[in-house]
């Protein structure tokens, strides 16, 4: 199991504004939004002020890459739950990013303890990134796809999100997590989330 960094920050992009919370880059004062970046080769996310998300956007640093703010949402995701766990996936709930350091695919696992992450063979991140559009906007590192399917579902949902939105999802499980299933109060987390991305996301 991986314990990712600073997830209770993650919980929305809004962050409250207090005397003790400073960008962890330059040690300047955050305001009440603020960005993230991703140190490449380091799992978890950081919260920076206005000026440093501006340095390191667009790939402007060998070591942090600012984490952009668009969700999307696929029209089609041409995997079925039987292909996707015939992939090696055996959840109906995960999300996959793009490792730029290790060169593969990433598949992650939210759960009660956080998220388990294994990397992928090149031809199962293939017939991923084949079935939805989404996959050839990714951006490495910093974005992620989350797929979900219903309990008894014939297709799966994808979204395109900041990976920080990713790691997001990934604590408020752990938060609300109950017993061997997750419990109603997970469930509506689940709902509450997957309905913010809703509101949020574009349609290409």
């Amino acid at each position: 199991m991986i314990a990712f960094r600073s997830l209770a920050r993650l919980a929305a992009t809004d962050a409250i504004t207090r005397a003790d919370v400073r960008c962890e880059l330059c040690g300047g004062p955050l305001t009440d939004t603020h960005r993230h970046v991703v140190e490449l080769g380091q799992r978890g996310v950081q919260c920076v002020c206005h000026a440093c998300g501006i340095l390191f956007a667009r790939g402007s640093s060998a070591r942090f890459r600012t984490i952009p703010d668009r969700v999307r949402i696929a029209s089609l995701f041409d995997l079925t739950p039987e292909r996707w766990a015939e992939l090696g996936i055996p959840v109906a709930l995960a999300f996959c990013y793009r490792d730029s350091l290790r060169g593969c695919g990433v598949v992650c696992y939210p759960g009660p303890a956080g998220v388990t992450d294994a990397a992928l063979e090149p031809a199962v991140w293939d017939a991923i990134c084949d079935a939805t559009p989404l996959a050839a906007d990714l951006e490495a590192d910093v974005e992620a796809l989350i797929v979900r399917g219903g309990r008894g579902a014939t297709t799966l949902r994808c979204y395109l999100v900041p990976i920080s939105t990713a790691y997001e999802l990934v604590g408020r499980l752990r938060r609300s997590w109950q017993g061997f299933s997750g419990g109603e109060e997970a469930e509506a987390e689940l709902a509450s989330f997957f309905a913010e991305l809703e509101r949020r996301g574009e349609r290409p």
